[in-house]
């Protein structure tokens, strides 16, 4: 398969600072956020974009969120050999936050989005 390597630090915390413009200012929080998530593009990104929508306040607010979630994760067997850990954590959260969601298609959205995960 395709091998993706990751960001510089430096290239990940710009990325999530044109993303997620109120964490503006919060250099830190960016940078222990982005080595939580090794610095991984995918895992990277979608962290991003999950807090721009859902308007996480700090990125230490959004780590908090995310090793909640890695907790509550399902400690069985690996079977992403070449994602992170953390990219199963920022999944789970940003699929839970589709599901808790007040909006209609919520549920629907997310128990689509959790058959596609199990597809390989």
């Amino acid at each position: 398969g395709l091998h993706l390597g990751s960001f510089a630090e430096e290239e990940a915390c710009s990325w999530v600072k044109v993303k997620v413009p109120q964490w503006a200012g919060d250099d830190v929080g960016i940078l222990e956020l982005v080595r939580h998530l090794k610095c991984y593009p995918l895992t990277v990104a979608l962290a991003a974009e999950h807090a721009r929508c859902d308007k996480t306040a700090t990125p230490g607010k959004y780590l908090e969120m995310l090793k909640l979630a890695g907790h509550t994760r399902a400690k069985g067997p690996k079977t992403m050999e070449n994602y992170p850990e953390c990219f199963s954590d920022v999944v789970k959260l940003s699929l839970d936050t589709i599901l808790l969601s007040d909006k209609a298609y919520g549920e629907d959205a997310g128990q689509a989005l959790r058959k596609m995960a199990l597809m390989d």
